[in-house]
């Protein structure tokens, strides 16, 4: 993963190895930027506090203030030996993706970190990208409130909050609502008319499974970065092709898992107790494959190795994560059993599942946040 600031505003971005020499927008200035051959900012752990920093390398050698414990130290250089600097930290740069009109996704990743006692600046141009590096930096600020490290609520309540913000809102009303105008219209529009908007809804119900597969896998980077409110998708929107891949990732995800037990219950006619242990299965894997499948953005994700050492390695944890996703399985079937029957029960089942949908991908996000060291995957 490549990380550089924005030439314009000082934001930091962080896009996919692949995605160098490319031209894109930037997400907060909106300036066309070109995507540097390699990463122009030093990631570090603190040394007294274990505080995950990262500067741009301009900084290398200088002295600064770790803003979580207030000790100094001098910032390391990219190729100190023994440095925190030189240990890959791709695998914790899961970020909220962001649009660009070229084709490109460009990662948010928000900024953590203050400097002091800075050396006089010569050029001023560099005193212009330095002061909007420090506006960049205060707003980023107004954002720690949503780091995962200040719920204010114990967090397996403040999980079901996740999509309780306008952005998550916002995407509730869409995946519902277009559903239901859709049947508003298909009930008031007659003749030839009714025929034509048939065939546009199957197209726009496609392109809507799209998007929320997309939106899904952008909650889960989100949340793997420690965020704690829903991110924005719409006007955020990346190419038509990255949302395909995406939606292959999580649907080829599914089928790998659910397809045997699928398959054997059509062939056999059976649902006996190997029919029961392939779909346990399934839905014991299920979650660690499409976490892998997202982090690594690519199928290969789902490889048995990288599944088996990951469910090893983190059991205990991996199992209650299993249990609560159940759980949450289990509440939209009771809800939509007991829902009385009106026009309105489909849409009603709708919304609660795309909720709940939301907050399940956070929960996956935010296992792979805390359990991150232990899981050691390379995230491309």
């Amino acid at each position: 993963m490549i990380q550089f600031c924005c030439d314009y505003c000082a934001h930091k971005i962080s896009v996919r190895d692949k995605d160098a020499g490319k031209q894109g927008k930037c997400p907060k200035c909106g300036n066309v930027i070109t995507i540097p051959a390699e990463s122009t900012i030093i990631e570090f752990l603190c040394d007294y506090c274990d505080r995950r920093i990262s500067v741009p390398k301009s900084h290398a050698g200088k002295k600064a203030i770790c803003p979580q414990c207030n000790n100094s130290f001098i910032i390391p250089t990219i190729n100190a030996h023994g440095s925190e600097a030189n240990q890959d930290y791709s695998e914790d740069l899961i970020s909220r993706s962001t649009d660009s009109p070229h084709g490109l996704t460009l990662l948010d990743v928000p900024e953590e970190y203050k400097l002091k006692d800075e050396p006089v600046v010569q050029s001023e141009t560099s005193e212009q990208i330095v002061d909007r590096q420090q506006e960049s930096e205060k707003d980023s600020d107004a954002k720690k409130a949503d780091s995962a490290s200040l719920r204010k609520l114990p967090w397996i309540l403040d999980i079901f909050l996740y999509p309780f913000n306008l952005p998550g809102l916002k995407h509730v009303a869409i995946f519902t609502g277009i559903p239901l105008l859709i049947a508003i219209a298909m009930r008031i529009i007659p003749g030839f008319f009714y025929m034509l908007l048939f065939y546009i809804s199957w197209v726009a119900y496609g392109v809507l499974i799209i998007y929320m597969c997309w939106y899904i896998s952008v909650c889960i980077r989100d949340s793997a970065n420690g965020w704690v409110r829903a991110p924005e998708g719409l006007g955020a929107v990346p190419d038509f092709i990255d949302m395909f891949e995406q939606t292959v990732n999580i649907i080829g995800c599914l089928g790998v898992c659910f397809g045997p037990a699928v398959i054997y219950a059509f062939f056999t006619g059976r649902l006996d107790i190997f029919f029961l242990w392939l779909l346990g299965f399934a839905l014991f894997v299920y979650p660690m494959g499409l976490l892998a499948v997202v982090a690594y953005d690519s199928p290969a994700g789902f490889k048995p190795g990288v599944i088996v050492y990951s469910i090893s390695d983190t059991f205990l944890p991996y199992l209650c994560l299993v249990l609560l996703i159940f759980a949450i399985c289990v509440l939209i079937a009771v809800i939509a059993a007991i829902l009385p029957q009106s026009m309105l029960r489909p849409y009603i089942i709708i919304a609660i599942s795309t909720y709940l949908t939301i907050v399940t991908a956070h929960i996956l996000g935010f296992f792979y946040f805390k359990h991150r060291e232990k899981l050691r995957w390379k995230v491309e």
